[in-house]
């Protein structure tokens, strides 16, 4: 907790939504990082 280098996730959802939820931020993390 409070790691300047780490998120914390925290979801009461379905296991779809969470892997589509993933998908999403690990494509948003790969724009911001000049990955394509």
């Amino acid at each position: 907790f409070g790691a300047d280098d780490c998120i914390r996730l925290s979801y009461a959802t379905d296991m779809a939504s969470i892997e589509k939820g993933m998908d999403r931020l690990e494509k948003f993390l790969h724009q911001v990082n000049g990955h394509r």
